[in-house]
């Protein structure tokens, strides 16, 4: 079957604009806004996005979606959310969901998981059987960052001696080097950037499967102000074609790797 999956270059003649959103071609335009967040979506705020594994997907998605284009343009989280509340914009890019944004935000279907993962140095593999065993470690996280119910439930009740003073992975990863922290907990997908950036941290760390989380998933989430808010139906409907296709899971393979 021949491939759907737009170009870079497609995408880029799709997304003209000085204002961040494209004109219109005949076509109806959805605007789409989110934060530089790799491999998620590659940019920086106030310009477009130049790839990504959502910007490919929404871009899949809408060249299924007859009469409609899909516009994009990057800006800080909180002004992301603050342009869907107020329906300036159609739609975040990619969120989880939570009870706060389902009050002015409509979800699609699950677009993908994010695994959690633990890393560690190297010969040097954390063993539990049950959540209280993991007690005996410390375990470096990032700050700000949000690891999940069942994460902040075991802290609380098993009391984990947790570090959050890192505010990036890199800082973490020095930490996890030094012995500073005995594991780190992350993400698969900012896991699998470590490793493309610099591929000799294979040489220091490895990556085991965390207790905390099947993933977290993610949505496009449409303001309930936007009038393109009953597109969802059918993007559900593509989104399950996609899927189906291994076009989702080709996507990953092209950022993340195998």
């Amino acid at each position: 079957m021949k491939s759907r999956i737009f170009t870079i270059g497609c995408f880029l003649s799709m997304v003209v604009s000085t204002a961040g959103f494209a004109q219109s071609t005949g076509d109806t335009i959805v605007n789409f806004v989110g934060d530089p967040w790799t491999p998620w979506v590659y940019g920086s705020e106030g310009t477009k996005p130049e790839k990504g594994i959502a910007i490919e997907i929404i871009l899949e998605i809408f060249s299924r979606l007859d009469g409609y284009q899909a516009a994009f343009s990057l800006h800080s989280w909180n002004r992301c959310l603050d342009l869907v509340k107020s329906g300036d914009a159609d739609a975040l890019i990619l969120c989880a969901y939570n009870a706060e944004r389902g009050e002015y935000a409509v979800f699609t279907d699950e677009i993908v998981r994010n695994k959690a993962v633990f890393v560690f140095r190297k010969g040097e593999l954390p063993q539990w059987a049950v959540l209280r065993d993991l007690k005996r470690y410390k375990i470096g996280i990032l700050a700000g960052n949000d690891y999940g119910a069942t994460f902040d439930r075991a802290e609380q009740e098993f009391g984990y001696t947790v570090d959050e003073t890192s505010k990036s992975i890199d800082e973490a990863l020095i930490l996890l080097k030094n012995k500073k922290v005995d594991i780190l907990l992350t993400t698969e997908t900012v896991l699998a950037e470590i490793y493309k950036s610099n591929p000799k941290s294979k040489d220091t760390f490895s990556v085991t499967g965390s207790p905390f989380s099947d993933g977290d998933v993610y949505f496009i989430a449409f303001s309930k102000k936007s009038n393109k808010v009953d597109l969802i139906p059918r993007m559900n409907t593509i989104i399950a074609q996609i899927k189906a296709e291994g076009v989702v899971d080709k996507l990953r393979t092209k950022y993340l790797g195998k």
